[in-house]
C-alpha cells in the first residue's frame, strides 16, 4: 500500500507491521539460495546480505501536491511523519542492540518537495520553518530510531546544495543529534551540484566541498577512484577523509 495511505489510518502499530513484513521478507530473500533464479544476472546471483540495505524511508514534507513523490511519504504533518519514521525504521532494523536486521535510510534530507527543477533548486527556509517542518523527521530517524543511513537531497538549502552542506550534514546531523551511520547523496547528486547548481566547477572540487561535510557515499561517479586521486593529489581532501567515508 502506499505511504501517504498507510499514513491516512493514523496507526502506529500498522506502520510497524507493514516494516515488520519487508524486513522479514528481505531476510529471508537474502538467505535463500532457492529464490535466485535468473541465470547469470549479476544481482541475482546467490550473495548474503544483498537485500539488506533499504534506502527508505521517504519523510519528506508535502508542501505542494503537484510533486511527483507525495504519495511516497507520509503527507504534510510534521509530527505524524516523524512517528511513521519511528515506526518505519524501527520495523526495518528490528530490536536488537547490536545487530540490524535490514539497514533503513532516511530520505531525502532534507527541505525536499518540489518537481520542476528538482536537480537545481534552492529552497529559502527560514530557521524556524526548517526546525518546525522540515527537520523533527529526519530527527526522529536519527536520535530516536537510531536509522543507519540518511540520503541526502538534490536540492539546495539557502544557497548550499545539501549534499555538500556541512552546516545540516555535520553540524545538525552528526554533532547536534549523534548520527553514527552512513550518509549517501540521492543518484547523480554530486553531479547536479556541478551541473544544475553550479555551485563547483569540477569534480576535485566537489569531493572537497563533500567530504567536507561529511558525505560518505556517493550514489554516481564523482567519487570515483580517478577523482579521489586527483584530489588527494591537489591537497584537496586528506587521506584522512577518504579513509573515514
Amino acid at each position: 500500500p502506499q505511504v501517504i495511505l498507510q499514513a491516512a489510518a493514523f496507526n502506529r502499530s500498522l506502520w510497524h507491521a507493514v516494516a515488520t513484513a519487508i524486513s522479514d521478507e528481505a531476510r529471508a530473500r537474502a538467505l535463500d539460495p532457492a529464490d535466485y533464479h535468473y541465470g547469470r544476472n549479476w544481482l541475482f546471483k546467490p550473495r548474503p546480505r544483498l537485500f539488506l540495505t533499504f534506502w527508505s524511508p521517504d519523510i519528506n514534507i508535502v508542501r505542494d501536491p503537484r510533486w511527483g513523490r507525495g504519495q511516497e511519504t507520509p503527507g504534510e504533518d510534521p509530527h505524524l511523519t516523524a512517528e511513521y519514521a519511528h515506526q518505519f525504521v524501527t520495523g526495518m532494523q528490528g530490536a536488537d542492540p547490536t545487530w540490524l536486521k535490514t539497514s533503513a535510510c532516511c530520505k531525502h534530507f532534507a527541505a525536499y518537495s518540489v518537481e520542476a527543477g528538482r536537480f537545481g533548486f534552492d529552497a529559502v527556509v527560514s530557521a524556524q520553518d526548517l526546525a518546525d517542518t522540515y527537520l523533527p523527521a529526519f530527527r526522529s530517524c536519527v536520535a530516536r530510531s537510531k536509522a543507519s543511513g540518511v540520503m541526502c537531497s538534490y536540492n539546495a538549502v539557502d544557497g548550499v546544495p545539501m549534499c555538500l552542506n556541512r552546516r545540516l550534514l555535520r553540524d545538525t546531523l552528526r554533532a547536534q543529534w549523534g548520527f553514527t551511520g552512513y550518509t549517501v547523496s540521492d543518484c547523480d547528486g554530486l553531479a547536479y551540484a556541478m551541473r544544475h547548481h553550479r555551485y563547483t566547477r569540477n569534480a576535485t572540487a566537489t569531493i572537497a566541498h563533500a567530504m567536507a561535510a561529511g558525505l560518505d557515499v556517493d550514489c554516481g561517479t564523482v567519487y570515483s577512484a580517478r577523482n579521489l586521486e586527483a584530489a588527494l593529489g591537489e591537497g584537496l581532501v586528506a587521506e584522512r577523509q577518504v579513509g573515514l567515508a
